[in-house]
């Protein structure tokens, strides 16, 4: 099954370092219930309803980042699918 430009999943993300204080800061229970409500929010664009307010704070931080990976991606695949077709209609042409 075939998926069109901006459907397409991005298949992960990246944990800069520029946040690894509010890692570090968490507690290691709260850090697993972040990265699964990241892994949440990157497959299935959506989150929890009830979230502490320390995880609330933190996913508040790194939505953003997220959303802009997933933008830059989807436009990176439509960048290399138009230049594909504009190979594929030039070879074709000649």
């Amino acid at each position: 099954m075939s998926e069109s430009v901006g459907t397409k999943k991005k298949p992960g993300f990246i944990i800069d370092e520029l946040h690894r204080g509010m890692w570090e800061s968490l507690p290691d229970t709260q850090c697993g219930q972040l990265l699964k409500l990241l892994i949440q929010y990157q497959f299935d664009g959506t989150t929890p309803p009830n979230l502490s307010p320390e995880l609330r704070i933190a996913f508040s931080f790194l939505k953003p980042i997220l959303d802009k990976q997933r933008a830059d991606y989807e436009a990176t695949c439509k960048a290399r699918k138009e230049a594909v077709e504009k190979r594929w209609r030039e070879e074709k042409g000649k």
